[in-house]
């Protein structure tokens, strides 16, 4: 049998007493004795090559990262390469965020590397606003008194995930306005595609020799409105975000939930009825005032073509494991379109504006460096 250099203790700190009601002391006290201490990393790396477990070590404390591992921003593959190892280099070299030192909050501590004690320092910033998340978020966003558009940032720049359980965020707890601030992904195509085709035949019908070129500057210029929209409009931060709690809320279900709660299914694409009004009662006003009909179709086509490919690109890129794409080549290039997006979400939330392709970025500077 080998020797993994692993130490149970059979009790916890006195420190730890003192600050604990009876009972629950009593609870930990049990827990603390299940506790492992392992000498070092290779003891480490030995015990998860034994058990198969996945663990890692941050900061003196052991945690089963398995529940996590799914979940992480990178996709699985790159919280697994470290698995069996002291994380605290690369975490830091990679730039996590104050964000990323909270999701260990939700893992399961297995133990402790040497004698650490397992508390690392606080960061608690002193800008906070913590939410019950048992609770309808509009409703505590109305009524607290610590909301102000500092805290407000410094809330939805944190991004959050929950794991360990999962669970969906609550927006109200009235259950008809619950379900109408939630759109399912596929949603989405079964609604515009229809409205793709009826464009297209429009199109079509008034001059079939200019669809498939106007349907195409159409897309282009989508992407140019979807750099435009995601920069000066969901992240307009400092261009009309104003310290108003009505103005606070519209922003944070406008784009702010996004950010605040990047892993949010329901709250990714955009919704169905807005998504409608804003084509009939601006889109196509605007484009059949500035251009003749034969013109403004296929390109509203074009349009309509390119936003549902953003949806569900967007949608792909929070939601899918890149690893089951097929070919080497293809799941290089969404690998680094996934990479490219998570980084604007994790790392500079004022870059990276362009989610279905960089081209509007490169031309107006807003890269994310690698």
């Amino acid at each position: 049998m080998q020797n993994y250099n692993i130490q149970f203790p059979s009790e916890a700190s006195a420190e730890t007493f003192d600050e604990l009601e009876p009972q629950q002391a009593s609870n930990d006290t049990k827990q603390q004795s299940k506790l492992i201490i392992f000498d070092n990393e290779e003891s480490l790396s030995q015990y998860h090559k034994k058990t198969n477990l996945s663990l890692i070590a941050f900061k003196g404390t052991v945690y089963d990262a398995q529940s996590y591992i799914q979940h992480h921003p990178g996709g699985p593959a790159y919280l697994q390469r470290y698995v069996g190892r002291v994380i605290d280099t690369p975490f830091q070299e990679l730039g996590h965020s104050n964000s990323a030192r909270k999701m260990f909050r939700q893992l399961d501590v297995v133990g402790y590397l040497g004698q650490h004690s397992g508390k690392e320092e606080s960061r608690e910033g002193v800008n906070e606003w913590i939410p019950d998340y048992s609770k309808g978020l509009i409703w505590q966003m109305a009524k607290s008194k610590e909301l102000n558009k500092d805290t407000y940032m410094n809330f939805i720049k944190e991004a959050k995930v929950f794991f360990n359980p999962v669970k969906d965020v609550i927006l109200s707890e009235n259950s008809i306005l619950e379900a109408l601030t939630k759109t399912s992904w596929f949603v989405i195509p079964l609604v515009w595609i229809p409205v793709i085709m009826i464009l297209s035949y429009y199109s079509i019908t008034l001059d079939a020799k200019l669809y498939v070129p106007f349907l195409l500057l159409g897309i282009l210029i989508w992407t140019f409105f979807e750099y435009l929209i995601h920069r000066f409009i969901f992240h307009g931060e400092t261009i009309w975000v104003r310290n108003f709690k009505a103005i606070l809320i519209f922003h944070f279900l406008l784009h702010g939930i996004h950010h605040a709660f990047p892993q949010d299914r329901f709250r990714l694409v955009f919704p169905v009825v807005p998504g409608l009004i804003l084509l009939n009662f601006v889109f196509i006003p605007m484009f059949t005032a500035l251009f003749p009909y034969r013109f403004a179709y296929p390109l509203l086509a074009g349009g309509a073509l390119g936003y549902l490919c953003y949806d569900m690109i967007h949608y792909f890129l929070h939601h899918t494991r890149v690893e089951q794409v097929k070919g080497s080549l293809v799941k290089r290039y969404w690998s680094q379109v996934k990479q490219y997006h998570m980084r604007h979400h994790y790392k500079d939330d004022e870059k990276g504006f362009g989610v279905s392709q960089r081209l509007w970025d490169v031309i107006f500077r807003t890269v994310l460096s690698s």
